[in-house]
C-alpha cells in the first residue's frame, strides 16, 4: 500500500468535498494543514509569503495540459486538519482525455454526475519555515515513520512509492510552504512531480517579486 496524507476538508466547493477521500488519516485531519508544534522560529529576512495561494494554483491548469481543474478552497486551517499553518489553498483535477464520473445521487443533493478527482494539490503556508520544517517532520512520524529524504530543487522532499516503483504521493517542503500531492488514480501518478515543479516555481517566483 501507497502511504498518503489525507486532504483538506473542503468547506466551499462540494463536488471537490465529496471527492477528497482520505485514504490514511493522519491525526484528525482531511488534509494538508496541520501540525503539532506551538513554538515558532523568527524567519529569515529573504523569505516572503507570495501574494496568492490560489493564483499558485491556477497556474496548474495553465501549465500541466493534461489536466482540467474541478475546484478549489482556501481558508485558514482549521483544528481538525493536519497541518496549521496560516492559511491553506487546496486544489482538485481531472484528467482530460479520460475524465471519469461519480454517478447521480452517490452524493446529497447532487442531481447531475461528479467528476471525479484524479489528483490533489494542497499548498500550507506557515509563520516560518522553522514552524513549517517541525511541523513536517511530525507530520511524518506519526504517519508511517519518516521517509527518505531528498534534496530537490532546493526544497526537502518525501515521496512514496507505488509497488512498480512510480512516484504517488509527495510531501514537500520549500521555505514556508509544504506542498502535498496526492493522485488517486494511476494515469495520474505520472503527473505528481510535473505538478510539484509548478507549485515550486510559482513559490519561487512570486516571493521573488514581492522581494
Amino acid at each position: 500500500m501507497v502511504g498518503h496524507l489525507g486532504f483538506v476538508k473542503v468547506t466551499k466547493t462540494r463536488k471537490l468535498k465529496h471527492a477528497m477521500k482520505p485514504k490514511l488519516l493522519l491525526g484528525l485531519a482531511l488534509g494538508l494543514s496541520g501540525g503539532w508544534f506551538g513554538c515558532s522560529t523568527s524567519e529569515s529576512p529573504h523569505l516572503t509569503p507570495v501574494t496568492s495561494l490560489p493564483d499558485v494554483l491556477k497556474q496548474i491548469e495553465q501549465r500541466v495540459p493534461e489536466l482540467g481543474a474541478i475546484g478549489m478552497t482556501t481558508g485558514i486551517p482549521s483544528s481538525g486538519q493536519v497541518w496549521h499553518g496560516e492559511e491553506y489553498a487546496s486544489g482538485g483535477f481531472f484528467l482530460r482525455q479520460n475524465p471519469r464520473y461519480h454517478p447521480a445521487g452517490e452524493f446529497p443533493r447532487e442531481t447531475k454526475p461528479v467528476l471525479f478527482g484524479d489528483i490533489y494539490v494542497t499548498i500550507t503556508r506557515y509563520a516560518s519555515s522553522g514552524d513549517a520544517q517541525k511541523d513536517l517532520k511530525m507530520g511524518l512520524f506519526r504517519n508511517q515513520g519518516p521517509q527518505p529524504k531528498e534534496s530537490y530543487k532546493g526544497a526537502t522532499l518525501y515521496r512514496w512509492l507505488d509497488a512498480t516503483g512510480k512516484t504517488a504521493n509527495v510531501v514537500c517542503q520549500s521555505g514556508l510552504y509544504i506542498v502535498e500531492i496526492n493522485p488517486n488514480s494511476e494515469g495520474a501518478k505520472p503527473l505528481t512531480m510535473k505538478m510539484l515543479d509548478v507549485v515550486l516555481a510559482e513559490l519561487d517566483s512570486s516571493s521573488a517579486k514581492s522581494n
